[in-house]
């Protein structure tokens, strides 16, 4: 049983829309290969 979207919360919406504004502009490129190459050079923070 699929369950109601009921949006998002206000703190995780400027990392979505940043992530199909990604998206967005990278269509039609390999974006696996893009995202490992960017995690490589600046890998994520342990906060």
């Amino acid at each position: 049983m699929m369950s109601r979207f009921r949006g998002m919360r206000p703190s995780k919406f400027y990392l979505s829309f940043k992530e199909s504004e990604f998206r967005n502009n990278r269509s039609g490129q390999d974006l696996y290969h893009m995202v490992m190459k960017l995690c490589r050079e600046n890998p994520p923070s342990e906060s």
